[in-house]
C-alpha cells in the first residue's frame, strides 16, 4: 500500500528560510551588478558612516576655472559600505569640458599607441617565426635580396623588376577565393640560360617583402625541399639540419606544407641528381598545388626541353616530368632573365 506524506510545519519554516536565504542572496548580487551610487554631499551619507571604522568623505574640490564645488561619487557596496570613486565628477563649465575633453582625446591616443605598438611587435614575431619556418632563415644571403638591391642593368631588368614587384603588392589577388573565378596563371616560372643573372634574387626579394607583410611563405632550394621529407623517415627531425618545423614531424604533416602554403617557392629546380622518389614527390606536390589553385615559383636554369630532361631519371620515362612541366606551365607566367652573370664580375 502506498502511503503519502506530508510536510510537517517545521519542515515549511525549514523551506521558507532556506528561500528567503535565497532571495537574499539573488538581491545582494543584484546590487553588486547593478550598485546603488550616492554623492558625497548627499545628508545620506551619515547613514553609512562606521564610527567604528570610519572612512572619511572625499573632500569637496573646487573647479579650477569657474570655482563651482565638484562632489565625488560613490557606490554603496552589499556591506552597507561606500565605494569613493578616486576623482571628483568633472565640472560643466566650458573650459573644464574642453580640458575634459583634451584629456580623454589624449587618453584615447595613448591606448591607440600602445595597441599598434603591441600590435607590431606581435607582428614582427609572427614575421620572424615565418622566417624560421620558411627556409630563407636557414641561408643568410636570402634575406639580404629585396627589390631595393636587386641591380636594375636596362629596360628589360627595370620592366622585370616592375612585375615581380607588383606581383607581391598584388599577392592577396593572386589566392584562390571561394565564389570567385580561379586565379589564372597565378606563379611565375623563372628561367635563365646562366647562373647568377638574378633568378634567385628576385624570387627570394618576393619571399622576403611577402614575409614582412604577415603571409606564409616556403623557399627552399630542390635538395632542402626533399631534404625535410627524407629527415622524418629517420625520425629524428630534433638533431637535422632541416628541422626549421616542430619535431617529429611525419612526411605527410611536411608535405601538406609544401602543398598548401599560400606561396612555395623552388630554387634551382632540376639542379639536383633526380631518383623516381624526387619524381613522384614532385609531381604529388606540384599536382596538389595545382588543384588547389595555390601559386608557386620555379626558379631554372633549363627551358621547359631541358627541364624535363633533368627531372626524369636516366632510363626512366619522361611521362612524369612532362605531367610537372605541362602543370608548371598552365599555373605559372613564363620569365626569363638574360644577361651575364653577377657572380662573374664580382
Amino acid at each position: 500500500m502506498l502511503m503519502l506524506t506530508t510536510k510537517t510545519e517545521k519542515d515549511r519554516k525549514r523551506q521558507k528560510n532556506k528561500n528567503r536565504k535565497v532571495l537574499n542572496k539573488m538581491t545582494k548580487i543584484s546590487e553588486l551588478y547593478n550598485p546603488i551610487t550616492i554623492m558625497s554631499n548627499d545628508p545620506a551619507v551619515e547613514n553609512y558612516i562606521d564610527n567604528a571604522k570610519p572612512k572619511p568623505v572625499p573632500k569637496t574640490i573646487l573647479c579650477e576655472f569657474c570655482g563651482a564645488e565638484r562632489y565625488s561619487r560613490g557606490n554603496i557596496t552589499i556591506w552597507g559600505e561606500i565605494a569613493w570613486n578616486q576623482n571628483p565628477i568633472p565640472c560643466t563649465c566650458a573650459k573644464a569640458v574642453e580640458l575634459h575633453e583634451q584629456e580623454r582625446l589624449e587618453a584615447e591616443a595613448a591606448k591607440e599607441a600602445e595597441a599598434r605598438a603591441k600590435e607590431k611587435r606581435l607582428m614582427q614575431e609572427h614575421v620572424n617565426s615565418l622566417i624560421g619556418k620558411s627556409g630563407m632563415g636557414e641561408r643568410f644571403r636570402f634575406l639580404q635580396c629585396t627589390f631595393d638591391t636587386y641591380i636594375v642593368e636596362n629596360d628589360y631588368s627595370q620592366k622585370i623588376k616592375t612585375a615581380t614587384q607588383a606581383y607581391a603588392v598584388n599577392f592577396d589577388k593572386m589566392l584562390p577565393r571561394r565564389g570567385e573565378p580561379l586565379p589564372n596563371k597565378n606563379g611565375m616560372l623563372i628561367t635563365g640560360k646562366t647562373g647568377g643573372v638574378g633568378k634567385t634574387h628576385i624570387a627570394a626579394a618576393i619571399a622576403n617583402y611577402l614575409l614582412n607583410q604577415g603571409t606564409d611563405v616556403i623557399f627552399m632550394t630542390e635538395r632542402n625541399l626533399f631534404g625535410k621529407i627524407q629527415e622524418t623517415y629517420g625520425n629524428n627531425m630534433k638533431n637535422s639540419r632541416y628541422s626549421t618545423y616542430d619535431d617529429q614531424q611525419t612526411e605527410s604533416q611536411i608535405r601538406h606544407i609544401y602543398e598548401t602554403v599560400p606561396l612555395l617557392i623552388i630554387d634551382d629546380l632540376g639542379v639536383e641528381k633526380p631518383s623516381e622518389w624526387t619524381l613522384s614527390m614532385l609531381y604529388t606536390i606540384i599536382n596538389e598545388r595545382y588543384d588547389r589553385a595555390l601559386p608557386t615559383i620555379i626558379t631554372t636554369k633549363y627551358d621547359t626541353v631541358n627541364l624535363i630532361k633533368k627531372l626524369t631519371p636516366i632510363g626512366s620515362d619522361t611521362s612524369i616530368a612532362e605531367s610537372i612541366v605541362d602543370r608548371l606551365m598552365e599555373m605559372c607566367k613564363s620569365i626569363e632573365i638574360q644577361g651575364d652573370s653577377w657572380r662573374s664580375r664580382l
